[in-house]
């Protein structure tokens, strides 16, 4: 079952976060879970597609927790969380997502939402 998430704001970037963006969580053979954006710092996520209309629409996003926490435990509580949003470089198509291919444009509230297989709400 694909699972989806809602970018409802957030502080950073706001040609990113200004809207409310909508995800679908993919699968990438080359995708371990983390996005190594910092010397040391290595957050575990997920690999997204926005596929809300707009500028970014088929874009990925890397949606990562902090250091301190799982992302799959971010998300226990309520079904929300506050993460770090990571919008990986145009033309990217494999390998560790790192500062060199993507930016930390900010932290926002993520939400889990419900959606078909196709990543359709």
């Amino acid at each position: 079952m694909t699972q989806c998430f809602e970018i409802v704001g957030g502080d950073g970037d706001q040609s990113v976060l200004g809207a409310n963006l909508r995800l679908s969580r993919i699968q990438r053979d080359w995708f371990d879970g983390t996005v190594n954006w910092a010397p040391d710092y290595t957050a575990t996520g997920y690999l997204t597609k926005v596929t809300s209309e707009g500028e970014y629409k088929g874009r990925l996003i890397a949606i990562t927790s902090n250091i301190l926490t799982h992302i799959d435990d971010a998300f226990q509580m309520d079904g929300a969380a506050s993460l770090i949003v990571h919008l990986v470089d145009e033309g990217f198509s494999k390998g560790t997502i790192n500062s060199k291919n993507s930016s930390a444009v900010g932290k926002a509230s993520v939400y889990k939402c419900g959606c078909n297989d196709e990543g359709i709400y």
